[in-house]
């Protein structure tokens, strides 16, 4: 009789404790998991705050035709000790710099106003970055006025310019202060130094068809923003540079990360030809990436090598398509960019709680950013924004004659900026674990491109 009771009390202690750790797992989920948010965008409050602001910034905006004066600069960034690369998950410190990476500045001004476009040979411009370049900036009273923020978002660069939160210990390889410091005093002295070689210059754009050199990777049927769009600027002492934008994402040196490799990728490596072969500084921007990969099916440094020759061949071959403008109107505004709750998707429609997502990642402060320069006007956004999101507005704005630019990574993340067809259909990481502001956040960015276009 004694072992029947001593057998039931375990069991009863056994059941006791299956219910509080089920009980505690229930708990948990209930605080940390929710479904997915599926309500238009239209009317909510996110996006009405987003339409006041972008009133805001338009207030007065218009682009008068003046006499541009631009000057410009690199300056090298590589580390000049270890540090890990970003861009493939956790890797190891470099341990070789197959091409050298920089920040390449424009600095442009109307004589009213000034502008110092960036280029930067890193994943992305994180915010801790841009607050710290601000505030040295700001402490440099009158170096400049705005800026606009772009990367070529190479995969094989450097991180330890991130928060110390923990993702971003294992996205971008956290906070190193010295690293901060370098490439922010880099960049001051290359605004300086640009500045101080400004001079008269006129401007040329074109628009080229790359479709051999890019592919849609979510969907291989899907739409392409398939061209290579080109700003060139000739200062009066015949002196050129180009500023330039594609779509295909920095991710050829795939195949040998493991061999620990700094690189810019194509985008660095194109540039270092085209600063060669033309004696010209050549900026590479990110463009509409979140779509799509470079047509490179090798990922090997020859065949890196060999995609970027192509790219800058083709580019060569269109020289005498310029032509230039004398006359060019410089706008810029930046606009606060407010958006729906984040979250971090778990299933098909289940996902983290925004609260969960902020202790993971930290909070955004993103923000629209516009530049114009003559009719040329960029587009900026903190994200990467898939290119098949604005194909249309791209033929809307030539019917105002206006070549419409859109970068990504102008100073803070918000991950993948989608096409909404793509939420609950496509399996890709990207799609699943990168859109953080889905499923209706492609149809949102959408519209936003849209007021800009209609609103020059």
């Amino acid at each position: 009789m004694s072992f029947i009771n001593f057998n039931w009390k375990i069991k009863a202690k056994t059941k006791k404790r299956g219910a509080i750790i089920f009980g505690a797992i229930f708990f948990v989920l209930l605080i940390t998991v929710e479904t997915n948010d599926d309500v238009p965008f239209e009317g909510t409050d996110y996006a009405r705050l987003t339409q006041k602001s972008l009133d805001s910034a338009f207030i007065g905006f218009g682009s008068d035709t003046t006499q541009l004066q631009t000057g410009w600069n690199k300056q090298n960034i590589t580390p000049t000790k270890p540090i890990r690369l970003v861009g493939f998950g956790v890797q190891d410190n470099f341990e070789h710099v197959h091409d050298s990476v920089f920040v390449r500045t424009f600095f442009l001004s109307d004589g009213k106003k000034s502008v110092a476009l960036l280029s930067f040979d890193l994943l992305f411009v994180h915010p801790v970055l841009k607050q710290e370049i601000e505030r040295r900036i700001k402490a440099k009273t009158g170096l400049v006025d705005h800026i606009y923020y772009t990367a070529t978002h190479t995969h094989n660069s450097f991180g330890g310019w991130g928060y110390s939160k923990l993702l971003d210990k294992v996205m971008v390889a956290g906070y190193d202060q010295d690293i901060v410091n370098d490439i922010a005093d880099k960049v001051v002295l290359s605004i300086f130094l640009a500045k101080r070689n400004l001079s008269l210059t006129t401007t040329a754009y074109q628009s080229l068809d790359f479709s051999s050199h890019i592919r849609n990777r979510i969907n291989g049927e899907d739409p392409i923003d398939s061209t290579f769009k080109v700003l060139k600027l000739r200062n009066d002492k015949k002196q050129d540079a180009y500023i330039s934008t594609f779509s295909a994402h920095a991710t050829c040196l795939y195949g040998v990360m493991s061999e620990n490799h700094l690189s810019g990728d194509y985008p660095g490596m194109m540039s270092a030809n085209i600063e060669k072969d033309t004696m010209a500084l050549f900026a590479f921007c990110a463009g509409g990436i979140g779509s799509y990969s470079p047509m490179n099916t090798k990922s090997q440094l020859k065949e890196t090598r060999e995609y970027a020759d192509r790219m800058t061949a083709d580019l060569l071959s269109n020289e005498n398509g310029f032509q230039f403008n004398d006359s060019v109107g410089l706008e810029y505004y930046d606009s606060p960019l407010f958006l729906g709750e984040p979250h971090l998707r778990l299933t098909r429609n289940l996902r983290l709680r925004p609260w969960v997502f902020r202790l993971l990642f930290g909070e955004f402060n993103p923000r629209i950013t516009s530049l114009r320069i003559g009719n040329t006007v960029f587009i900026g956004f903190p994200a990467e924004i898939s290119g098949e999101l604005y194909l249309e507005e791209i033929e809307k704005a030539r019917q105002k004659n206006i070549n419409l630019v859109i970068t990504s990574l102008n100073g803070s993340y918000l991950g993948y900026i989608m096409p909404d067809r793509y939420y609950y259909t496509e399996t890709s990481k990207e799609v699943r674990w990168m859109n953080w502001f889905g499923p209706v956040s492609g149809s949102y960015f959408k519209s936003i491109i849209g007021d800009i276009v209609e609103r020059y």
